[in-house]
């Protein structure tokens, strides 16, 4: 079925996919810069409605269009939290692990200081 899917060329999007595509993840990804275009055209777009004080029936269509494209942003972004709480959390426990690694173990303690009587001897 992937074969199939692949050879007709029809876009699957996973999780992973939908987490790229909104964050931006590889460089040069043009459908993720399509996203981003996307996204200020609809905040520009929405921006327009409040700079007027007369209401015009466009102004209507354009926020009801922005509102929609914005919850579905929300929700996208909602779905694809836990890869970005796991990948955050994987770049904390490696900091931790590099910062483990360079601390350095405690020096042995001679033995003349834990024990005086092998001073005297």
């Amino acid at each position: 079925m992937k074969l199939f899917i692949e050879r007709v060329g029809i876009f699957v999007m996973t999780r992973q996919g939908i987490y790229d595509l909104i964050n931006r993840d590889k460089r040069g990804d043009w459908a993720s810069k399509l996203y981003d275009w996307y996204m200020l055209v609809m905040i520009l777009a929405s921006v327009v409605p409040l700079m007027f004080v007369e209401e015009y029936p466009v102004f209507t269509v354009i926020e009801v269009v922005t509102v929609i494209a914005f919850i579905i942003d929300y929700l996208l972004r909602w779905s694809v939290a836990p890869i970005q709480l796991n990948q955050k959390l994987i770049k904390k426990e490696k900091r931790k692990r590099k910062r483990n690694k360079n601390v350095r173990e405690p020096k042995r303690i001679p033995d003349w200081l834990v024990q005086p009587s092998a001073i005297a001897s």
